[in-house]
């Protein structure tokens, strides 16, 4: 909360009391005091009542009506598994409080509200209706009203025995706010002075705790040194990309480690702030950051401009920035906040492709030019060692600190504590190489003998000596309390077969030389840098690893899933920023340490606190160097800490990244897990963290599929004013085997969504699958045109366009205007992406429409063959040949370059399964009658050697057209088509074949009569579309006197 804001959270039953909560609350709100009610919680992460619980700790006093009801019409009685969910998160919870197991599953959410109160230890104020006092609404049933009535007598007096009483007596709105004067004055008086949230923390307060190293943030202790005005990094700059961003994204600065992101970052925030913004710093660390918190922190805050600044972004795993961003948005327009957002991170985080980030920020790439870089590491050398200066001179001085600004200010500490304790000569260093931290580091530590000798010879191998492998996996396993790192020196020494009696003297030694820096609890690596290089100095001997200093900076692993997590952390670091060659030798070896003792990590990962576990194997997920054979460890590393917590509400961030990583192996034992999970926790807000990948990958003959469908589908309902649903509506309308009433519901329900979150970028996941429905009809369908047209008019030169484009331009509802934009929208899409091998999915169904024609149509089919030229080698090819071959009229070079491009294909693939899709769509198409004859005995032979491909309907199309284009027809293929069309009427292929015969054997006796009686009796009913073409063609070959005209005319006027 704001340093001048107290919160009073107000609990009272809706039903009865709305209208006097309203009233207290609109009388209360105002400058220094912020209003609180259930009513506005943000569901981002837990169930309910643990939501409750964090709350009201964040809370400064509790006002507590308590009349006749306990909640609606059935009492609002908790949830069994949201209680067994708080009481899992507070364990002291029946000692504290002395309730019986009985009384705590027997309360009311609304009663919660006070025995949460006490629990925290808050301020509470219970107010009491007087007896003539009216009710915003009254039970109907007598016995209901009764019960709730004796229920409400019965929590007084169990807060009357722990010493809370009724306070306020209230007869109308104007008493209730009269009584509550005391508590507004108190806490006015006496307005928390802290965000109360150890890793989310005000500006000043971040300002304040810049020390030891940190110093150097500070503009005290070292001047900022602007880049050029003009560049994107520049502060200036980047306040301004924030302010002025037109679709809430922020800021992601992005840049090696030390090359100034942080104090970028912060003079940014100090900027911000001097114009107005109230900055909210978000740190990295234990307990980790969720995005309800930051919500929570910025409504502290109340209307007006909130920046959040999110340090160390990719060390973040557990962030939900999805959530984040679409909570901020819309707590924005709720609140009148106007929010921005920056945040850091290695440039390794951009290597993975992550959406939520790339929706979330606009990524800054903070890459100094060469002299820039000079000129920062020279200012920062002159001004961090003057006495060094004197002595050495500014030019031996510049080249010693090198061209790294953090390097530059390592060296030149150590270089200035030489100087200081008058041990710093002259010409001393000439041989020494310029920014070379790791010289530094071992003259530094050499005293304490922590560093590796060289060897006499090259062909001799040289040991870290136990001092140093001590050191480095200390500073490894750092941020972590003195004892921890201990521990883990400790542990290392025990491994490499050395005394662990210095391992406190290591510890010593580090934070005597500033290697290590006490911060609050913790003890904390000064920088990155140093201990990235000592760990790359200990684990490697040239580019080979050493592979016993793998298991020696392992080894805490095994006592403490904390340091567990850092060590992730760090080798991550390490790996993302090492040399190629040491990459790849170093993943290799990290991950055989890995796999030969995952089965030991699990076990000491399920045997710690959940908290801490969870941490751990979110470290090891969240996209580390560890992350693919965690996954395919993961019964080793995973199962047993779910064996103890897989019920758990915290349980659903390992279900969904094992359901997401399409991993075989684990998901038959995965699934049935998170089945279970669901039993009991599906009403919550965050089932969607493991409903939408189940919904994905449960098989449908499965006794579950059903149950699944349903819950996504309930689910969806009650949430469907969040963005969030979309997660769960993607995978659920994307399943063709959700069909009927099911199936009908779903897509009212996409419908009913989109209505809300159309204008979004996101929209895309729902628009996709719900235009490919066969399910979206009359109505509803054109709607659902409408609104993707729309969405395009905003979103369609992004490269996910594509995925909404395909759907729409295969839908029949697609029509006049709507048609002709949707056209230009896909044409305007293929001129910036036609180079990517995706842009097939748009050029195949743009060739398919029937409105392209003249300068349109042209381009199209330019677009469509400069593609095929690009990607002709590849057997995907198909979906735009096909396409080209059937549906447009191709004359002059565009003929000549399409068979020549056929050619070239065929050659490669022309006896593959997919080499049938192009014969058909030839023969069947525009182009017909240009077959090269090379082509027609190549698919015969396709035909002959692929009669039961698709059910058998391709091999018959081809032997129908191709002895059409010859002299004679085969009386024994024409009358097999015929017994196909009549034993195959569902069939997706009926329209081909009924075509085939109208094409090449209308003449035949009888084939003509049963072709058209196909048609008209089943195939426009299940394959509307793909009997389009059959009754164009069938309306020129009948005469004007054939009466099945009308009937065919009517059909195609009412479906096409």
């Amino acid at each position: 909360m704001p340093t001048n804001t107290a919160t009073l959270f107000v609990s009272a039953v809706t039903d009865e009391f709305k209208s006097y909560r309203d009233a207290a609350a609109k009388w209360l709100d105002g400058p220094g005091m912020r209003i609180e009610t259930q009513e506005k919680f943000l569901p981002l992460g837990r169930s309910t009542l643990v939501k409750l619980s964090e709350y009201i700790h964040l809370c400064d006093a509790v006002v507590h009506l308590v009349g006749d009801r306990t909640g609606n019409r059935s009492g609002g009685i908790a949830n069994p598994a949201a209680v067994e969910s708080l009481l899992e998160a507070h364990r002291d919870f029946h000692h504290a409080l002395g309730l019986s197991t009985e009384a705590i599953y027997a309360l009311s959410y609304t009663q919660w509200e006070a025995w949460l109160a006490i629990y925290h230890k808050k301020r509470m104020v219970i107010a009491v209706p007087a007896e003539d006092t009216a009710r915003d609404n009254l039970l109907d049933d007598a016995v209901q009203r009764q019960a709730q009535f004796d229920q409400q007598r019965a929590h007084l007096s169990a807060l009357a025995n722990r010493g809370h009483y009724p306070e306020i007596r209230f007869g109308n709105s104007d008493q209730l706010c009269l009584g509550l004067v005391p508590i507004r004055d108190l806490l006015l008086r006496g307005a928390r002075a802290e965000l109360g949230l150890t890793n989310v923390i005000s500006l000043s307060d971040y300002r304040d705790g810049l020390a030891g190293f940190r110093r150097f943030l500070s503009s005290v202790n070292l001047p900022f040194r602007s880049p050029d005005r003009r560049s994107p990094y520049h502060p200036d700059e980047l306040l301004r990309s924030l302010e002025t961003s037109g679709d809430a994204k922020g800021v992601l600065l992005a840049g090696a480690g030390g090359v100034g992101k942080t104090r970028t970052t912060f003079e940014v925030a100090q900027l911000a702030e001097s114009q107005g913004w109230r900055v909210i710093y978000v740190l990295p660390g234990q307990p980790a950051v969720t995005a309800e918190k930051i919500v929570e922190a910025v409504l502290a805050h109340g209307p007006g401009m909130t920046m959040v600044v999110i340090e160390y972004l990719d060390q973040m795993q557990e962030l939900d920035l999805g959530a984040l961003r679409r909570h901020l948005i819309q707590t924005s327009k709720q609140h009148d906040i106007r929010f921005g957002l920056m945040a850091n991170c290695r440039p390794g985080f951009l290597l993975t492709n992550h959406h939520e980030r790339d929706a979330t920020f606009d990524i800054v790439s903070l890459v100094p030019t060469t002299q820039e870089a000079e000129n920062l590491s020279r200012y920062v050398a002159l001004e961090t060692a003057p006495k060094a200066l004197k002595i050495i001179g500014e030019t031996e001085l510049n080249r010693l600190c090198g061209h790294r600004a953090i390097i530059a200010l390592l060296v030149a500490q150590q270089i200035e504590q030489m100087a200081e304790d008058s041990k710093l000569r002259p010409g001393e260093f000439h041989a020494v190489r310029s920014g070379d931290l790791g010289h530094w580091l071992r003259r530094r530590l050499a005293d304490d003998d922590l560093i590796v000798r060289q060897p006499d010879s090259i062909w001799d191998e040289a040991e870290p000596p136990p001092h140093l492998v001590a050191a480095t996996t200390a500073l490894a396993c750092a941020p972590d309390s003195s004892v921890a790192l201990t521990a883990a020196a400790s542990a290392a020494l025990r491994e490499i077969g050395s005394s662990d009696s210095c391992a406190e003297r290591v510890i010593r030694v580090l934070e005597s030389v500033g290697w290590l820096e006490p911060e609050g609890p913790w003890m904390n690596v000064v920088h990155d840098v140093v201990a990235d290089e000592l760990a790359e100095q200990t684990l490697f001997d040239l580019d080979a690893i050493r592979v016993p200093m793998v298991s020696a900076l392992m080894e805490p692993a095994f006592q403490s899933p904390r340091s567990l997590g850092r060590l992730t952390i760090t080798l991550t670091r390490v790996e993302g920023a090492t040399s190629i060659p040491r990459k790849s030798t170093l993943r290799a070896d990290l991950s055989s340490w890995f796999g030969k003792n995952s089965k030991r990590i699990g076990e000491t990962v399920a045997a710690a606190d959940a908290d801490i576990g969870g941490y751990a194997l979110g470290a090891i997920l969240g996209g580390s160097v560890f992350e693919e054979i965690g996954i395919s460890e993961w019964s080793n590393l995973v199962n047993p800490w779910l064996a103890n917590h897989d019920k758990s509400f915290e349980a659903r961030h390992l279900l969904y990244r094992g359901l997401r990583s399409h991993h075989g192996p684990i998901l038959p034992e995965l699934i049935p897990i998170a089945i279970e999970w669901l039993e009991r926790w599906r009403s919550e807000f965050q089932a969607s963290y493991v409903l939408g990948p189940l919904v994905r990958l449960v098989p449908a003959e499965t006794d579950d599929f059903k149950s699944l469908f349903k819950w996504s589908l309930d689910w969806v309902t009650r949430n469907i004013e969040f963005q969030e649903a979309q997660f769960v509506l993607h995978p659920l309308l994307g399943r063709s085997e959700l069909t009927g009433d099911s199936a009908v519901r779903a897509v009212e329900v996409a419908l009913q969504w989109l209505d809300s979150f159309s204008e979004a970028p996101e929209a895309r996941f729902v628009l996709h699958p719900l235009l490919d429905r066969s399910e979206l009809t009359g109505d509803s369908a054109v709607r659902a045109v409408e609104i993707t047209l729309q969405w395009l008019d905003s979103f369609s030169e992004t490269p996910d366009a594509k995925f909404v484009l395909h759907p729409l331009l295969n839908r029949s509802e697609l029509t006049g205007d709507g048609a002709t934009h949707a056209i230009k929208f896909a044409l305007g899409w293929l001129d910036k992406f036609s180079e990517d091998s995706e842009a097939r999915f748009v050029i195949d169904p743009l060739l398919r429409r029937a409105e392209l024609s003249g300068d349109s149509g042209n381009q199209t089919i330019e677009i469509a063959v400069q593609w095929l030229e690009r990607f002709q080698d590849l057997p995907f090819c198909s979906f735009v040949l096909a396409p080209l071959v059937r549906y447009r009229e191709l004359e002059d070079d565009f003929a000549r370059r399409t068979t020549e491009l056929a050619r070239r294909w065929l050659t490669h693939f022309g006896g593959d399964v997919i080499a049938g899709f192009v014969f058909v769509n030839w023969c069947l198409g525009k182009n017909a009658n240009s077959i090269p004859e090379e082509f027609k005995e190549v698919a015969l032979q396709w035909a002959r050697r692929n009669r039961e491909q698709g059910g058998g309907g391709p091999s018959l199309i081809l032997q129908i057209a191709i002895p059409g284009l010859e002299p004679k027809a085969s009386e024994h293929t024409k009358n097999s088509a015929l017994v196909w069309v009549r034993s195959h009427d569902r069939h997706p292929l009926i329209g081909d074949v009924l075509l085939a015969l109208l094409k090449y054997r209308s003449s035949s006796k009888g084939v003509l009569d049963v072709a058209i009686a196909c048609a008209l009796d089943v195939g426009w009913k299940h394959h509307a579309n793909r009997v389009r073409e059959f009754f164009d063609l069938a309306l020129e070959i009948l005469p004007e006197s054939d009466p099945r005209r009308d009937e065919i005319e009517a059909i195609v006027e009412m479906e096409f």
